[in-house]
């Protein structure tokens, strides 16, 4: 529920970001290409989750995490609520 109540936050750059991307052809993907996260958000969130052992770091304590078990928590009530 945070999360979402989160998303509702954004709706509104998430639309100038869609709109931004019209007439942007799929084609231009090259296979086995990363692209960030639309939402800078997402890229350096205040908090991480660890999804394995269900705890909380702040960003700056990333590391304690492993990529792959690293979930971002974009406000302290995500975080609060991961707890």
């Amino acid at each position: 529920m945070k999360f979402f109540e989160y998303a509702l936050t954004v709706r509104e750059q998430r639309e100038a970001h869609e709109k931004q991307l019209q007439g942007t052809p799929l084609s231009s993907y090259r296979e086995g290409e990363v692209r960030e996260p639309w939402l800078e958000a997402f890229q350096k969130p205040p908090f991480l989750g660890d999804m394995v052992n269900q705890e909380v770091f702040p960003w700056d304590q990333r590391e304690a995490v492993p990529e792959a078990f690293r979930v971002p928590l974009l406000t302290q009530g995500m975080a609060d609520a991961w707890r």
